[in-house]
């Protein structure tokens, strides 16, 4: 499929921008799927297309939430049954959280959640990928030195790590996750990390981890 002619269909069916970050992803079904958010950044859509590049989920697409505050930097994953699941970071309260959601093959919300029981960084790179048992989603906590925090939803919905997720590289400057799920569903994590107290960047280094299915690191 075309990405170019996807991303210019869905931003003139809509009849809106297509605003910051949009991530495709292969579901395995020759489909592909977009995720992003309104001009203005207060509603998160999603698309769906066929091998052709025709659009599945209407001329629209997919309204994934909307309403109660802002909403930037969706990403998404798929199913494997030709549904997606969706991550974007959350301003509905006074700080930012992130917010997920799975939708049906068919386009239809089948359940939204907040995936961090505490606040993301405002600058938050959020990655998501799909597993056996759930999806995995990686971000960047908030401060200065905030930490890498994973989270795996199961499939209905629920946090299969704990309410805050498990923290990785807490004390220094992190960012720019990224995740790989194997196939009995554990997690490689990488992230760039750096000291604080050096500007020049020459402390910066690239960290990585595996984590096991339920959420313990070997």
């Amino acid at each position: 499929m075309n990405a170019a002619k996807a991303l210019k269909t869905a931003a003139a069916a809509a009849a809106m921008a297509v605003a910051g970050a949009v991530f495709a992803v292969d579901t395995g079904l020759e489909i592909t799927c977009i995720a992003f958010h309104e001009e203005g950044g207060t509603a998160i859509y999603a698309q769906k297309y066929d091998a052709g590049g025709s659009t599945l989920w209407g001329d629209n697409g997919t309204l994934v939430c909307a309403g109660g505050g802002f909403k930037f930097s969706p990403r998404a994953a798929g199913t494997g049954d030709g549904g997606a699941f969706v991550a974007w970071e959350d301003w509905g309260g006074v700080s930012p959280v992130i917010g997920c959601a799975r939708l049906d093959p068919d386009g239809e919300v089948a359940w939204t959640r907040k995936c961090s029981g505490g606040p993301c960084a405002g600058d938050s790179i959020i990655t998501a990928a799909g597993g056996p048992d759930g999806f995995i989603v990686a971000w960047r906590t908030g401060g200065k030195r905030g930490g890498i925090v994973l989270q795996k939803m199961g499939f209905s919905g629920e946090k299969k790590w704990g309410d805050d997720g498990l923290h990785l590289g807490s004390g220094m400057v992190n960012s720019g996750p990224s995740v790989s799920v194997y196939s009995d569903g554990a997690v490689a994590v990488a992230w760039s990390s750096a000291d604080a107290s050096t500007a020049d960047g020459s402390s910066a280094d690239v960290f990585c981890a595996k984590v096991l299915f339920d959420g313990r690191i070997p």
